[in-house]
């Protein structure tokens, strides 16, 4: 398994200052795509889940 070098899942967000642009939402997904530990899985899809649920919170 090759590791890449990624900011680490804590540094990205926190939970007060959760970046819900597009850009963020792109770099999520382009990790998850990229990543292959199970671990890193769950924590970006965590993040994922609550980036699209601010997106949707901020529409509504």
């Amino acid at each position: 398994m090759v590791r890449k070098n990624h900011k680490s899942v804590e540094s990205t967000s926190t939970a007060t200052s959760l970046d819900t642009s597009d850009k963020a939402l792109a770099a999520i997904l382009k990790r998850l795509k990229e990543t292959d530990d199970a671990a890193e899985i769950r924590e970006l899809s965590i993040q994922l889940e609550r980036v699209i649920f601010h997106k949707q919170f901020e529409n509504a």
